[in-house]
């Protein structure tokens, strides 16, 4: 029996998708009977390693062949038609298997790099008064992360201002020196130091030294806003 994500993805391939155009015979393109004879195919195999080869000899007609009278019937190549489809679930896609078996078919491969510039990010003024750019966050990247993960600079003789995340912290010092303060606990801090920050902690960064503190803030889980709690400056 077919779990509720393979019925939904089925019915979604089944019922909601359009033929926008059906070229005549004599331009060589799939029937609807080929169609739909690839579907069904595919609703009987999806527990199984499918493969396009799996899916054309199911439909009578070679791979290459399969492939490319997809595209002439439908307008669109097979991963497109699937990726079109699946919009607006690939989380849940990247994460079911059998789901999977259905993008194989079409060759088609998840991309599973991402490279984040830093001069692309926008650089702000976060609430503790840290000179901030975010690089990697969930909730604005298509990532599969539960942490966020910011580069953040404090300029020479300031002081952050004090603050609290309901989240765990980590700080990874890159350059400069300077006094970190956890709850009632102060440590000198120096280029290499990875600091962990407790959540409810309250904690800010001073910079003694005679350049900037620059350091990589990873939150855990992601930050958010109504996560973090703003004090009085020191």
């Amino acid at each position: 029996m077919l779990s509720p994500p393979q019925a939904l993805v089925i019915h979604l391939l089944c019922h909601y998708s359009k033929v926008v155009q059906i070229i005549m015979p004599e331009n060589r393109s799939l029937t609807y009977s080929q169609l739909q004879q690839a579907i069904d195919y595919i609703h009987a195999h999806l527990n199984h390693d499918l493969s396009l080869a799996e899916l054309a000899s199911a439909v009578n007609i070679s791979p290459t062949y399969l492939a490319s009278l997809f595209k002439r019937t439908m307008g669109i190549s097979p991963h497109q038609y699937v990726i079109q489809r699946c919009r607006g679930t690939g989380k849940f896609l990247v994460q079911n298997s059998q789901i999977l078996n259905l993008l194989r078919l079409c060759n088609w491969k998840p991309k599973l790099m991402l490279i984040q510039k830093l001069n692309n990010c926008e650089e702000i003024i976060a609430g503790d008064g840290t000179v901030l750019r975010e690089l990697l966050h969930p909730d604005k990247q298509d990532i599969n992360l539960r942490y966020s993960l910011a580069y953040a600079i404090l300029p020479v003789g300031k002081t952050s201002i004090p603050h609290s995340l309901k989240t765990s912290e980590v700080y990874y010092i890159i350059s400069g020196v300077g006094e970190m303060s956890i709850d009632s606990e102060v440590r000198r801090i120096e280029p290499g130091d990875a600091v962990y920050i407790p959540p409810n902690a309250i904690q800010f960064l001073h910079n003694y030294g005679d350049e900037p503190i620059v350091f990589v803030c990873l939150v855990d889980p992601a930050w958010r806003k109504e996560d973090e709690t703003i004090y009085a400056p020191v």
